[in-house]
């Protein structure tokens, strides 16, 4: 993240590093498409307005740059939620669980298995 090895982050780098990871994470638990500008966010950190971000300035963002487990836990669960609630009514049924089984299926084991090989399964029973 830091190119020059100075110990800080110049605007550069924190665009390159930073700001994207930021702004998709906030965008993702504020369910909404905004972000401040990397520019504002920017400025917004830089407490001591002296172009560069040291990390006591990165503290407040610092939790969307290394999110932990409970993080990714939410967007899972989020993104589960969005893809099989079919009735859009906030809760999951077992049919609509079972009508979307190969997304649970690789978003634990994380590698695809397709609908199709589900049905084999079920055709023996």
């Amino acid at each position: 993240m830091d190119d020059d090895h100075d110990g800080k982050l110049n605007f550069k780098e924190f665009l390159d590093y930073a700001y994207n990871t930021y702004k998709s994470y906030t965008e993702f638990e504020n369910s909404a498409a905004f972000a401040p500008t990397a520019e504002d966010k920017f400025a917004e950190l830089d407490i001591n307005k002296d172009n560069y971000l040291v990390l006591e300035e990165l503290r407040p963002i610092i939790h969307y740059l290394y999110p932990g487990d409970l993080f990714y836990a939410k967007y899972y669960t989020s993104y589960l939620m969005y893809q099989a609630d079919d009735n859009k009514d906030g809760n999951l049924t077992v049919n609509e669980m079972l009508n979307h089984e190969s997304m649970f299926y690789n978003s634990i084991y994380g590698h695809t298995i397709h609908d199709d090989d589900f049905d084999d399964q079920r055709d023996e029973l």
